[in-house]
């Protein structure tokens, strides 16, 4: 599930980011809410197997509400996690 966005944060620093400096990120233009689903979602297939956490998997619609956000315009309110995966 490679992205055609280049990010200025490594997947293992995104991983490593507490929710609010991803907002942060995000809020600052370093990457992109698709970005950082994405790199989540890559890194849940990898570990998954071994630790069964996902129970349903919704990866396409994550990925697709991740690219609205990021389309939104900037009049759009957006609050302190505006972007980030939950």
């Amino acid at each position: 599930m490679g992205t055609d966005q280049s990010s200025v944060l490594s997947a293992q620093s995104i991983l490593n980011m507490g929710a609010f400096s991803i907002a942060r990120a995000i809020k600052d233009g370093e990457i992109t809410s698709y970005e950082a689903v994405n790199t989540y979602i890559e890194h849940l297939e990898k570990v998954n197997p071994a630790i069964n956490a996902v129970v349903e998997e919704r990866y396409a619609e994550a990925l697709r509400e991740a690219q609205e956000k990021d389309n939104q315009d900037s009049s759009v309110t957006k609050g302190s996690l505006f972007g980030v995966p939950i």
